[in-house]
This record gives structure tokens, sequence and C-alpha cells, in this order.
């Protein structure tokens, strides 16, 4: 079979990577495929290029990188029988039809959700797609549930419960292999924190974590009407109150502390400096 993987940025190889793996190991041929002015918002750091696919190129996936317009003569030429990207219907919306095209021609798009960013979309976003496959049987229900306000949809068998790819890499993580690379002893206590993002994509976090003063806090609150906020921005805590806690029990109780974070989030640099491994 010829499997065509739609790639949008840098963190499709997640599932992408296993996928291609497996799919690969059993025989059939995979495509590697980006299309060239692909939106990433600004996100420079999530742009995919051929050198981050290397590892997947050297066990005989083969990389193309396209303008949208030749997407569908690309499939034609390498006789694709199957186009599976992740959350398709807000990834790729510019292509939805050029996917429906595809699929007159027999072409099968499959289209991956990630946890439950699904259950924002319509229910009729499963109608661009031969297939939808869910995480969970839970994150199904979910969205037909937040959607239920919508017609129902009279076929429900282009919907499938089968987890993710990304997941089926997971009993490769080794314990000792993962401290050796962070410079870790194996016996040495860890507090592992992952930093959320506090962006005004955010509002409670922004408004009430964010590293600015606290009359600045409760003035933009009041400008956006965000009157909930006001006495947790007055008499709460900010993500580096929190941050310094967490540091105060780590050195208390010997334990080094790593701090995930992500390319997107900002004013954390009194988290690189305080934290072990940042």
């Amino acid at each position: 079979m010829n499997v065509g993987l739609l790639l949008n940025r840098a963190t499709d190889l997640k599932w992408a990577g296993p996928f291609s793996e497996e799919a690969l190991r059993r025989g059939h041929s995979i495509y590697l495929i980006t299309l060239m002015n692909q939106k990433t918002h600004g996100k420079t750091y999530l742009d995919i290029e051929q050198k981050d696919c290397r590892p997947l190129i050297d066990l005989g996936a083969k990389f193309q990188q396209l303008d949208a317009e030749q997407l569908g003569e690309s499939a034609a030429s390498k006789s694709l029988d199957t186009l599976v990207m992740q959350e398709g219907f807000h990834s790729q919306k510019g292509l939805l039809k050029t996917f429906q095209q595809l699929r007159e021609k027999g072409l099968h798009i499959y289209s991956l959700t990630h946890f439950f960013e699904i259950c924002r979309r319509p229910l009729s976003a499963l109608d661009h797609f031969d297939h939808t496959i869910y995480t969970s049987e839970y994150a199904r229900k979910l969205h037909q549930s937040l959607q239920s306000d919508q017609p129902a949809r009279a076929n429900a068998d282009d919907q499938l419960s089968l987890g993710s790819p990304m997941f089926d890499q997971l009993h490769k993580v080794s314990r000792d292999e993962s401290r050796q690379a962070l410079g870790l002893s194996t016996d040495e206590r860890v507090v592992l924190l992952v930093a959320p993002v506090i962006l005004p994509t955010t509002p409670w976090r922004f408004r009430v974590w964010r590293d600015a003063s606290k009359a600045t806090r409760l003035k933009e609150a009041l400008q956006h009407g965000e009157l909930a906020y006001l006495t947790e921005i007055a008499l709460g805590y900010t993500f580096k109150d929190v941050f310094v806690a967490i540091r105060s029990f780590c050195d208390r109780n010997g334990a080094k502390l790593i701090v995930k974070s992500r390319g997107k989030q900002k004013n954390l640099d009194f988290a690189s400096k305080e934290a072990d491994i940042f």
C-alpha cells in the first residue's frame, strides 16, 4: 500500500514517526508530504524540513515538499492509496475541496484527532474524511455530546476509536537511558514541572499567573471585563510564586527540578535560571 502522511508542523512527527516505522516494517511505502508556505502562525520553530525527517528517510520513507496545488497531481503520480493527517479539518481547511476530489478518485483519507481538540469542531467536519480516528471512545462520545445541538449524522461508520500512533513509542522509553541522557544518577530524586502556557489565549492564567505587577493585571482585567478574576489577582499567587514553592520543596528534599517548557512560552527567565534542567 502507498501511504501519504500530510505533515503540517514538526510536532506531527510525534505520530508520523511511529506510524511510519510500523508501516515500513509491514512492507508499505510511506511518503512524507509537506506543503510549502504552510502557516505555523509565526511559530518558525514548528516549520518542518527534510532534515527533521532524516531518521524516517533512512528507514525507507520518501520526503516531498509541494505547493498545495500539486497535492492531487502528486497523489496520482505516487499511486497513493491512503492519505493520513492530524486534525485535518482544522490544519488543512484550505484543502477540503481537494480532499473531496481525491476521494472521488478513490483515495482514502484519514484524519487523526489530537486528544480532545476535535470536540471544538462541528460534526460536519467528519464528512470530509473517509474515517476520523479518535484517541478513545470517551473522546468520540464527548465530541458527539458537546456538539449535540447540531443535526445528528446518519453514518457513524466513519468514526473509529483506535488511539494514536504517538502512544506506540511509549514502550521504548527507558528510565535508565532517559536519566543518563539528562546526567542524572539512577537513584536521584526528581521533580518534573511541565510549565503551563501563559498567553492571552489562556485568559485566567494570563491575568492571574502572569509575571507582571498586580496593578497591571488588575487594570487589564477591568478593561476586558474579567471581573471574576479580580479577587484571585488581588489575593492569589502568580506562577512565579508557585515555582518558588516547588523549588523550595526540591531543595528541602534533595531533588533535582526539571522544567519542561515550550517554544511559545515566554517570560520564564526565572524558571530557566533556577531549574536544575530546563
